[in-house]
């Protein structure tokens, strides 16, 4: 599978994870990026083998990046919950910000076609992503 692992520095919260889906023979030009975020206590390849985005990826040609929560128990700071992520007040939306930046800088990403999905605490977070990254 061409997958990719990537770290990066976060300001005040040290390297983050996150891996990319990069479709196997994915044509030229700016191409859309869905982001993907589990649930609380998961992990992002965990979401990548339970959701199938994968096979959605390579079938729309798309790239699919596959975010790490952080905490003890993985999870995202999506406001109003959950976890270590929203009891230390984790900017995760700051994290976010990083990951689409990394990506763009690194692949041919098309910043109008950028989309944010997840499942339980990830879905927590992909609406604050809606609400707070709509540029």
């Amino acid at each position: 599978m061409p997958w990719i692992a990537r770290t990066l520095p976060v300001a005040g919260q040290g390297l983050r994870r996150y891996a990319i889906y990069v479709p196997s023979g994915l044509g030229a030009g700016p191409r859309p990026a869905l982001l993907a975020m589990h649930g609380g206590a998961g992990t992002a390849m965990g979401m990548a083998a339970s959701s199938q985005l994968t096979k959605f990826a390579q079938e729309r040609q798309i790239y699919a990046v596959f975010v790490e929560g952080g905490g003890a128990l993985q999870t995202f700071n999506g406001g109003a919950c959950c976890g270590t992520a929203q009891s230390q007040n984790i900017d995760d939306v700051a994290f976010a910000r990083a990951v689409i930046a990394d990506v763009r800088a690194n692949y041919s990403i098309d910043p109008a076609r950028t989309f944010a999905t997840g499942f339980s605490n990830g879905g927590n977070m992909a609406h604050r992503l809606a609400c707070a990254l709509a540029d």
